[in-house]
């Protein structure tokens, strides 16, 4: 049987994806996955309940914005992160800030002004 460590440098990216969506996926391993060549890789590793706030704060420097969405919506990111995502120019990252929990009222009043539904031009 393959273990989780082997699995992560699969040629597949779902394969690899599997393994950054899995529960017991170590930390160390995270680490490594975080700088995996798919964006959803990558997102799925920003999604990880067990994630460190060093690594979220890695990530929230992603150049894709769907990285950047998840790490917004992950409850570990920590608050000067979520400050940081809540300027982002991409509209769904902002909300997703909103969105979370840690995120501090002062940064969430900015946000509640915000049309989220307005089209947004990239």
């Amino acid at each position: 049987m393959e273990t989780l460590e082997e699995l992560a440098k699969d040629q597949n990216e779902d394969v690899r994806l599997l393994v950054a969506m899995n529960i017991n996926a170590p930390l160390k391993l995270l680490n490594s996955l975080a700088k995996d060549k798919s964006e959803n890789v990558r997102q799925a590793v920003a999604y990880h309940g067990n994630i460190s706030a060093e690594l979220l704060e890695v990530l929230a420097n992603d150049k894709h914005n769907d990285v950047r969405e998840a790490v917004a919506e992950n409850s570990n990111t920590p608050v000067d992160v979520l400050e940081v995502l809540a300027k982002d120019k991409h509209k769904d990252v902002r909300w997703n800030v909103s969105l979370n929990r840690n995120t501090p009222i002062e940064v969430w009043e900015v946000l509640a002004e915000e049309d989220f539904d307005e089209d947004e031009s990239e």
